[in-house]
């Protein structure tokens, strides 16, 4: 569907921060004149609309029924298809895959991560982003015994893998990536209190807090987002 067809922008608007890690994801990726994209676990389409929004031609997947049926009625190209088995041709072959939130949800995202080189163009991306379970609240709660699951965040109890900078490396290198550019996102406290950027004070807190992982990525990133090429081109 072209743009012209859906006024995006009004369906989709942009609610995320500026250092969120769905924010860097579309810095990362650019512009896609016309160029094919597949969202992996599109769930009801934010980011799939804002792919479109810069110019992919785009299809997203998810396991969800209902979140794939949202993404039909808002004019989106989506279908249900189980991720963590094999990708099937028939979704074609495409320029650019996403990975958003999406690897610590699976049972086996080395094996999703294998299965995606055929769908591949020469040249293509693969963008990731996953929670840093070694960010600073994590280990401070670990330091007494705790490892609290919860509705959302780090510890999603919905989580099934657990990633941190390296370990999120060695996942690319183990499924035959190489890795161009990595980053990361400071905790999105403009979204869990929305009135700091009301004010100069705010302000002022969200610009040190988004600079904390430039000092310790380790411990300060709330996710990491990565930039990879397959290595198995022909």
């Amino acid at each position: 569907m072209k743009r012209a067809e859906l006024n995006l922008t009004e369906r989709y608007p942009r609610k995320w921060g500026t250092r969120s890690s769905h924010h860097l994801v579309l810095s990362l990726i650019g512009a896609g004149e016309g160029r094919r994209a597949l969202d992996v676990g599109c769930a009801q389409g934010h980011l799939l609309g804002e792919l479109v929004i810069q110019g992919w031609e785009c299809i997203g997947i998810d396991s969800d029924a209902a979140d794939v049926a949202t993404c039909i009625e808002r004019g989106l190209d989506a279908v249900e298809l189980d991720i963590s088995t094999d990708l099937p041709a028939s979704l074609g072959s495409f320029d650019l895959v996403v990975f958003a939130d999406v690897l610590e949800h699976l049972p086996d995202p080395i094996r999703v991560l294998r299965n995606v080189h055929s769908l591949l163009n020469p040249g293509a991306r693969v963008v990731i982003s996953v929670p840093n379970v070694a960010h600073l609240s994590v280990r401070a709660q670990l330091l007494f015994g705790r490892f609290p699951y919860s509705d959302r965040g780090i510890l999603d109890r919905t989580h099934l893998r657990f990633f941190t900078r390296r370990t999120i490396k060695e996942l690319l290198t183990d499924t035959d990536f190489s890795i161009h550019e990595i980053t990361a996102s400071a905790v999105p406290l403009e979204l869990v209190w929305p009135a700091l950027a009301r004010s100069r004070f705010g302000r002022v807190i969200l610009a040190l807090n988004n600079r904390l992982p430039s000092l310790w990525v380790g411990g300060f990133a709330y996710q990491h987002i990565v930039v990879a090429w397959s290595n198995n081109e022909s």
